[in-house]
């Protein structure tokens, strides 16, 4: 039995053909230029959706730490949607915290930690060669 291709190999198919077949015969500079970042965004398409689950897990634990709200549901939401109504849910609540100024000095340092790891992750998708560790600073 065949099946079809996923959408995953789909994109990775076109961001292939963009860059190997289409991008060495073109003369116009710009052109070219504009289909390295088409290529480029499909393959961040698919490195966004492989890593999403594994990011937003980590992002849901990290708030789940720093809120140490009962209301939260046990178990991480299975579906994409229902984990970002969460999310946004959850960093809203910490924002919130934040503006008003409730949080104690240790709350605010692991707040912080929680920013940049949380910041990082979503770099290495959008921008893996974005250097992380170029020792910028969250104030």
């Amino acid at each position: 039995m065949q099946y079809p291709p996923t959408q995953e190999e789909l994109l990775l198919a076109i961001a292939d053909f963009i860059e190997a077949d289409v991008r060495p015969q073109l003369q116009d500079r710009a052109l070219s230029f504009r289909c390295l970042i088409a290529a480029n965004l499909a393959r961040m398409c698919v490195l966004e959706r492989r890593m999403e689950e594994w990011h937003d897990g980590g992002e849901l634990a990290g708030l789940r730490a720093l809120l140490d709200s009962s209301d939260l549901p046990a178990d991480d939401p299975t579906t994409r949607d229902d984990r970002t109504a969460l999310l946004e849910r959850l960093n809203a609540e910490l924002a919130g915290r934040i503006r008003a100024g409730d949080l104690e000095p240790t709350q605010l340092a692991a707040t912080r930690a929680h920013l940049r790891r949380t910041l990082k992750g979503r770099l290495a998708i959008t921008n893996p060669r974005f250097d992380t560790d170029a020792g910028w600073e969250i104030s």
